[in-house]
């Protein structure tokens, strides 16, 4: 069997969507930071734009909220649909709340 997709879960379906979103992100003029893989940096009207993710969780930060907007159309645009918060608070939902105290 073959697949057309990425199979969720599997290493290599990781590594294939790290490449391709970062392959995104360069293409949009960021700079993935050498230090920290899964953080990317745009100066954008003279104002530095950072993206850093976690798994599928990203946070942008940019003064501009409209800038935000555009980097979120852009991302989606080659991505797929994202659900989007803004605030000060966000929840991020633990995949493993059923397993504690292994670490």
């Amino acid at each position: 069997m073959q697949l057309n997709k990425a199979l969720y879960g599997c290493l290599k379906s990781v590594i294939i969507w790290y490449d391709t979103y970062i392959t995104t992100l360069k293409d949009m003029g960021f700079k993935i930071n050498p230090y920290d893989l899964c953080v990317a940096n745009k100066m954008i009207e003279g104002t530095m734009c950072v993206i850093a993710w976690y798994v599928d969780d990203n946070k942008i930060s940019h003064k501009n909220p409209k800038v935000v907007d555009d980097i979120i159309a852009a991302i989606e645009k080659r991505q797929g649909k994202m659900t989007v918060c803004r605030g000060k608070k966000h929840v991020f939902v633990n995949r493993c709340n059923n397993i504690t105290n292994y670490f």
